[in-house]
């Protein structure tokens, strides 16, 4: 069954139904069950969640043409598209696969739990050995070299055919304006790495100056990693006073070659874009409504439009020239769904596709950018019968840390 939606001509993002917020609320409340479950210690370790359904969920969506994209999920699912078809590819786990990187000769990685990864190069998998058991989260290119990242700050780098630790760990905090503020490290105030991109790794640190327990990623702030000439790591938070104390990078757009090509997504719904000194801008205004509403998925067009898919089941899409402080460009939402988004990836937006929290579905989609009209259909896949394999951690939905 194909839909239609016409995008309304607005600036910011519109509140969700009332069907979005009582899924969103729900989701919530179970990570707060789990979260209550949680206990806290220096090393901040978790107990095993209770054991649940396996949810039929897809996490990321990447390709190489419109013949040859490939979704990644929960129990360790992988789909393929050739074209005419999605077949089911074993992978040979029950983990979930969260994350995918298409890199510069068309080879596409993968980055799942339990230390995870997967290389495909002409439509078959392999697994390779990711030097650690941590759950892994985002995988990509970070200065010219793959990386893969997760849980409490493992960082692993491909060299060759191998993956190697990576020796950094001092790492210098510094304030909104770059100077130095305290001396942290990765192996003992990371929650978790979450993104890799060019320029940054995005994630969620443990701020030494709050009050109380670290659960999860409560009393961080929002910020980016990166190497330093005289240290091994600088840490800076992405700045603004609208960063929640327990706000953390989950999504980016990579592009190596044009600094402003480059974008970075929070857990609270707000989007920074790269400028020419390497300097993240907040892009005002706040891309979602609710709540630890954030966004999932980042993808440019040709013409470097951002589209935006967020945890409130909206797809916002902005033009490559906006600026609501001038009111130039636009930010319009082209639509509203009872479910949160996890990945977005097309070919171009006549050709986009979609996954996130709704069972054994893609979504297929086109976006006129002339009209506004945003049309899509739920393909269904089919996951094969497969018990989940817990983590090990408190995790929402996503398998990513409760927040």
């Amino acid at each position: 069954m194909k839909y239609y939606a016409t995008a309304p001509a607005v600036k910011s993002v519109s509140r969700p139904g009332f069907v979005s917020r009582f899924v969103i609320l729900g989701i919530l409340l179970v990570s707060l069950v789990w979260l209550a479950a949680c206990n806290s210690s220096d090393s901040v370790t978790f107990p095993q969640p209770s054991p649940q359904e396996p949810m039929n969920w897809l996490f990321d969506i990447t390709g190489t043409a419109d013949n040859d994209i490939w979704a990644c999920g929960n129990t360790g699912a992988m789909f393929h598209y050739d074209g005419s078809q999605w077949t089911y590819q074993d992978m040979g786990t029950d983990k979930p696969i969260v994350h995918m990187y298409r890199a510069d000769d068309g080879t596409i990685y993968a980055c799942g739990h339990g230390g995870g990864i997967w290389r495909e190069n002409g439509g078959s998998w392999s697994a390779m050995d990711s030097g650690t058991s941590a759950d892994l989260y985002g995988i990509g290119s970070y200065l010219g070299n793959i990386h893969a990242c997760g849980q409490d700050g493992a960082l692993r780098r491909l060299a060759g055919n191998a993956w190697t630790g990576v020796s950094r760990n001092v790492m210098i905090l510094r304030d909104e304006q770059g100077a130095p503020q305290d001396t942290l490290y990765q192996d003992q105030d990371v929650a978790a790495l979450l993104t890799v991109n060019y320029f940054a790794i995005g994630g969620a640190y443990y701020n030494p100056n709050y009050e109380g327990p670290d659960i999860g990623i409560l009393g961080t702030r929002g910020m980016v990693l990166a190497e330093d000439n005289e240290y091994d790591w600088i840490l800076r938070p992405l700045g603004g006073d609208e960063l929640y104390r327990e706000e953390w990078v989950i999504s980016s757009f990579s592009d190596p070659d044009v600094p402003e090509n480059n974008y970075l997504g929070t857990s609270e719904g707000w989007l920074y874009r790269l400028n020419d000194d390497n300097s993240w801008v907040l892009e005002i205004p706040k891309v979602t409504n609710d709540p630890h509403g954030g966004i999932r998925g980042i993808w440019l067009d040709a013409q470097k439009n951002v589209y935006l898919a967020t945890d409130e089941g909206q797809i916002v899409f902005q033009t490559s020239d906006f600026d609501f402080a001038t009111g130039q460009g636009s930010r319009v939402v082209l639509v509203d769904l009872p479910f949160p988004f996890t990945a977005i990836w097309g070919t171009d937006p006549g050709n986009l596709y979609l996954v996130g929290l709704i069972e054994d579905t893609i979504i297929h989609a086109s976006h006129d950018q002339a009209t506004g009209d945003f049309t899509w259909d739920e393909v269904p896949v089919t996951f094969p019968a497969k018990a989940a394999a817990g983590s090990g951690a408190c995790v929402d939905p996503l398998g990513l840390p409760v927040r």
